[in-house]
């Protein structure tokens, strides 16, 4: 890993510190230790492109799906109106999680900073 990617993933694990008891290390495209795990989440058009265009370097979230550091997400653009899927994706990576119960995110929430790839 490049000495920016340690860095980031010392400040996110903390000191000798891994994010399962596989002891996989992950961050930003990097993984070692385990095979990554995949999640496709519905995204309203606006922040679907958002996040597309580069604005928008994250994604708030119901914590209920064991989001872990270097999880991809596929976020498939959803609209609320139609009920259906427009049929754009885009690919993102996780690179930092603030769960809620802290700094005003809602226990059960989590905010997820993206990577993209």
């Amino acid at each position: 890993m490049t000495e920016y990617l340690q860095a980031e993933a010392q400040e996110t694990l903390g000191d000798g510190q891994s994010t399962d008891d596989a002891g996989a290390v992950r961050c930003c495209g990097e993984l070692h230790g385990e095979e990554p795990s995949w999640h496709t989440l519905k995204t309203w058009p606006p922040y679907f492109e958002a996040v597309f265009r580069g604005g928008k370097s994250f994604e708030v979230r119901r914590d209920d799906r064991g989001y872990a550091l270097g999880h991809w997400l596929i976020l498939a653009e959803w609209d609320p109106e139609t009920e259906r899927f427009t049929g754009r994706q885009t690919t993102r990576q996780i690179a930092y999680i603030l769960r809620g119960g802290a700094f005003g995110i809602e226990p059960g929430y989590v905010v997820l900073g993206l990577f993209a790839v």
